[in-house]
């Protein structure tokens, strides 16, 4: 293995900048000492250890890695939270056209009235992917719902025999994302708020964020995020008076 290089300089070549004397040049590899010293097969491991080097995530370490996005700041921003989810389990099987009232009264020094509607006829409150729960499994991400007979896929089954559960629904980062952006109106100026998630595909679209190393990894492994399914949620908020 080339560890080094070196060699004399041309006289020719020192002469036109005047020196006189031999002139040695020794260029030493890091990565190739590197190696040695690391006992490293491959310098493409060593440089880019995130397509090359053989590591490994856990999916406890991965589950550990995703996270709700975007989340109230506020106490009463919480709380909300919490009572957007309840209302929403409580009707998420109601016929439609309909609308429930989730909070109504002081919001941040502001009075505010808060609504899970439906506007679609003949559907439900909420699409039947909402209540999807994230599990990890063979550093795959996967949606799934929480109803065994719904489950037709292998890889699912498989996860939720064996995988590692976040205790992540797609509600519960549509619902965070729901509260976060009514404290942000309440301090705006705006006066009403409606946000719509219809298809989830990506882990974005409900509100959820991996950590770049767990991405890489799973890129890497050809491993699959699969977070698809229809929720069909609409939250409203109005600023009264």
């Amino acid at each position: 293995m080339e560890v080094a290089t070196f060699g004399l300089y041309s006289p020719l070549a020192l002469s036109q900048y005047g020196i006189d004397k031999e002139v040695m040049n020794l260029g030493v590899g890091a990565e190739r000492i590197a190696m040695i010293l690391n006992k490293q097969e491959d310098i493409r491991a060593m440089v880019y250890p995130q397509s090359h080097g053989k590591w490994r995530l856990s999916d406890r370490e991965i589950a550990a890695m995703l996270r709700i996005n975007y989340y109230p700041t506020t106490n009463e921003g919480r709380i909300l939270m919490d009572k957007i989810i309840t209302t929403c389990q409580e009707h998420s099987d109601a016929s439609s056209p309909c609308e429930f009232l989730i909070f109504k009264g002081e919001f941040l020094g502001k009075n505010i009235e808060v609504k899970v509607v439906e506007v679609e006829e003949g559907t439900k409150l909420l699409g039947p992917a909402a209540w999807n729960q994230i599990y990890i499994h063979d550093a795959n991400i996967l949606g799934i719902p929480t109803k065994e007979g719904n489950i037709t896929d292998q890889l699912s089954l498989k996860a939720l025999e064996k995988g590692i559960p976040t205790d992540i629904s797609y509600m519960d980062g549509v619902t965070a994302q729901a509260a976060y952006k009514i404290e942000e109106l309440v301090v705006s100026g705006e006066d009403n708020l409606n946000l719509r998630t219809t298809i989830s595909r990506y882990i974005s679209d409900i509100n959820l964020i991996l950590n770049d190393v767990a991405l890489s990894y799973i890129t890497g492994q050809n491993k699959v995020i699969d977070v698809r399914g229809p929720i069909f949620c609409t939250i409203t908020c109005e600023i009264q008076g």
